[in-house]
């Protein structure tokens, strides 16, 4: 197996979904998933905001009901961060330090879960998804919710735009699950 193909895997999500509302919760519960770890900004709501489609509260209220879950983000917003707890009824982990590793092991320990029964769900290639494949974890990218984003995240979606384009050439894509 070439090098950049055992690259190319450690950034390849094991699903993609349009939007997080799309995400089949007994499929993933099938799978032994017991825990959710889950993005905030572009996954839940648009980048600085806690305003969120009544699909996307509707599939928190579900998510509730059958997983273990916690909100972790590299916010800095700690405010904002207590509200969404508050509102949704969710822990949270923030600033989360995603990729490295400490951030979903501590989310994993606020929630109870090992990395085999955790899903990882966010909108990034190379923070949700590298980090949460780094530390063990199923996941899961979604489209981003709103073209709205920090610098640093438009600095790299046209390197990420490149990067999912190898993963397609390789066979590393998942078909769109929803």
């Amino acid at each position: 197996m070439s090098v950049l193909r055992n690259l190319l895997r450690r950034l390849a999500p094991d699903e993609y979904v349009a939007s997080v509302a799309d995400i089949d919760l007994e499929r993933l519960a099938a799978r032994g998933v017991r825990g959710l770890l889950i993005d905030v900004d572009n996954t839940l709501a648009p980048w600085h905001s806690t305003e969120m489609d009544e699909r996307v509260v509707a599939w928190l209220d579900k998510a509730k009901e059958h997983f273990r879950s916690c909100i972790v983000s590299n916010s800095t917003k700690l405010g904002r961060m207590r509200e969404l707890r508050q509102r949704l009824g969710l822990e949270t982990l923030a600033p989360a330090g995603k990729p490295w590793p400490w951030g979903f092991r501590k989310g994993m320990a606020i929630i109870g879960t090992a990395p085999e029964a955790t899903a990882m769900i966010g909108d990034q290639l190379f923070t949700d998804v590298t980090g949460g494949n780094w530390v063990g974890c199923y996941t899961i990218l979604v489209g981003r919710v709103s073209p709205k984003e920090f610098i640093s995240t438009r600095l790299m979606r046209p390197v990420e735009r490149v990067a999912i384009r190898l993963l397609q050439r390789q066979g590393l894509w998942p078909e769109e699950t929803a």
